[in-house]
Formats: C-alpha cells, structure tokens, sequence
C-alpha cells in the first residue's frame, strides 16, 4: 500500500501528532511484516517496486532490451530485469514504445499490476517495448564513455603508444545511434610511428522483441602503417537478439555496402583508389559478471573484391572493472586482419595481421 505524505496546517495537531507517529513506529516495529510504504508522491523522483518487495528511489532513464535502467544517488546507475519490476511512478513524463509499434507519451503509473501511461492504459508490463526520456533538451538523449590508456602492439609495429577513445549512445524511444571512435597516436624522436583512427556508427530501429532494422551503419579506418590512407564503409542492413537478458546481451546482424579506400602508396601504373560492393555480418556479446565487473566482445567481418584486401576482421574483447561511480579500469584486446594487403610502391606488403592490447581508464557519464 503507497502513502502520500503531507505537511501539518495547525500547529496546534503537533502533539497529537507525534503521540501518533510514536504508536505507528511502534506499531512497525511489532509487525516487522507490513507491507506499508510510505513514499513521497509529489518529490522530484521516480519509484520503482520490485518483485522482492523492495522500492528504489531515483530516476527511470530508459527501458531497452527487457532491461531497465535506473539511476539511484546511493546505488548509482542500475540495470533492473523488466520482469523484477512490481510497480511504477514516475515523477516526469516519459515516452513509452509498445510491442504494436504504438508511441505513447505520460508519467507512469500502477494499477492492478497493469502499467498505466498518462491517461492510457491499462497496458500489459510485457507490451512495453521501449521506454525513454520525453525531454526537449538534446543532451538529455545521450551517454556515453570516454577514455584513455596505454598501448603494447605486435605485428606491423612493436612499441607502446597512446590511445583514446570515445562511445556515444543516443536513444530515443524508436530508435539509438551507436557512435564510436578510436585514435592511436605515437611519436618517437619526433617522428610519427603510429596514427590509427577508427569511427564507427550505426542507427538501429527495434522493431519488435526479437529483431531490429539498421537503415545506416557506416565505418572509416585510416591506418598509414597498412598502407590506408582512408577507408569508407556504408551499409544497411537488419538484425535479431540472439539473447536478451538482464545479464547477457548478444546481437547479430548483416547487410550489404559499399566500401572506398584510399591506398597510401601503390606500385607505379596501380591506382591509389578502389571501390567496391560490399557485405558486413557483425556480433556484439555483453555480459555482467558480477556486480562489478561486465564483458563485451565484438567482431565484423566485410567482404569486398580483392582490390579492396577481400576480407577485412575486426574483433574487440573488453573487460570493464568499476572504480568509482563513474570511472572504471579497462582492458581490452583488438585484432584486425586483412586478406590481401595493398603492396607499397616497392612492392612491399604489410602484414596481414595487426593485434593491439590496452589497459586505460574510462570515464562514464
């Protein structure tokens, strides 16, 4: 049962007041069963119930993938299995994405274990697809990481470097773009002997519990010690929820492209620009291990003609330990791998192979 409470109008009730405030604590204390909650309905934040008879006090942040997000000022930012979930309020509006594909917008109520969204309703918990912030303000739509470490690389270079890297989530109730990048730098002496730049971004659409519609997916790689200059990929293409759990995430897709690339040098008479049809089939795995500890692994394979190396790999394993609230040590293993390298102009080909191990710091917000 929810109790609203209320400021006291005469000052003469204090007393009575607390005579009475002592006997229900008492009354409490001889009854360590009740199941009467008091919260405050008109405080500037959501409640959430759970199935073990627990409420948080925080803020409802998004609903994705059967997992909802809440961020708490004592717990931080938590990942709360739909299922868990017995009941709802919401201080502030939010937009909702039922299973039918239908929008609604409103704070979000409880009623009979029914979802209640603004003046709609009442609607099944599992109709509920997305769920995501209804606020104008465009900051408010994304999150992201950022972070920094240290490199030991072997193949076509063997040296410690530097590298950063930056991942953006926006998401709206419809849909998320995914942006990321990557930059490894290093100078010796003076002279630059490593400047790798990765970028990647993709827009999915969920279309309904089990399957997504990527409309743009796309990719640039510069990598002077491969023999790129630039290399473009652009795509579209679809995926499914392999699994789609409170603790794993594993996702599939695929699709058809085009790729471009910018060779840095080519044996005399061999153009330096190649263009091809392409096809992408990517994986992305993640997984909480503990309470403190998550996992993510992700691999793309893009096959193009041979001009263009024929089959390009990228795969990414990652191990994230928290530190605080915010910062968190990371760990992580890069392999990329091209078929057929492009010859320099004297003929000589880089390794297929290239492997980067980094240990860093990120920041999340």
């Amino acid at each position: 049962m929810i109790t609203t409470t209320r400021p006291l109008r005469f000052l003469g009730l204090v007393p009575i007041a607390f005579f009475c405030a002592t006997a229900s604590a008492a009354s409490a204390a001889e009854r360590p069963d009740s199941d009467t909650v008091t919260i405050e309905i008109n405080a500037p934040w959501d409640w959430v119930k759970l199935t073990s008879g627990e409420w948080l006090k925080g803020k409802i942040t998004a609903l994705e993938k059967d997992s909802l997000s809440f961020d708490s000022d004592e717990l931080g930012d938590q990942d709360i299995d739909w299922d868990s979930v017995e009941a709802i309020h919401s201080h502030t509006p939010l937009n909702v994405l039922l299973n039918s594909q239908q929008l609604y917008s409103g704070t979000l109520e409880t009623v009979d274990g029914k979802l209640i969204i603004g003046s709609q309703g009442p609607i099944e918990f599992s109709d509920a697809l997305r769920i995501a912030s209804t606020s104008k303000r465009e900051l408010d739509r994304w999150s992201g990481k950022v972070g920094a470490g240290a490199n030991y690389r072997t193949g076509n270079t063997n040296q410690k470097d530097f590298t950063a890297n930056v991942d953006l989530l926006r998401r709206t109730a419809r849909s998320s773009i995914r942006l990321s990048y990557i930059a490894d730098v290093f100078y010796d002496d003076g002279e630059e002997t490593s400047n790798e730049h990765r970028a990647n971004g993709s827009w999915y659409i969920r279309r309904s519990e089990n399957w997504f519609w990527q409309p743009v997916q796309f990719e640039y790689y510069s990598a002077p010690l491969q023999n790129i200059a630039s290399q473009w990929t652009g795509g579209m293409g679809a995926g499914v929820y392999i699994f789609d759990t409170d603790d794993i995430s594993w996702t599939a897709s695929a699709g058809p492209g085009y790729m471009y690339t910018r060779y840095e040098e080519t044996p005399e008479g061999q153009s330096r620009t190649v263009d091809s049809g392409a096809f992408y089939l990517s994986t992305q795995y993640d997984q909480s291990l503990t309470d403190y500890m998550d996992v993510s692994a992700s691999y793309q394979l893009t096959a193009s003609n041979k001009d263009s190396g024929k089959y390009k790999h990228h795969g990414v394993i990652s191990l994230y330990i928290d530190l605080t609230g915010s910062l968190d040590l990371s760990m992580s293993a890069y392999w990329d791998r091209v078929k057929y390298p492009q010859a320099d102009s004297d003929g000589v080909l880089p390794e297929q192979d290239d492997f980067r191990y980094t240990v860093g710091v990120s920041y999340e917000f």
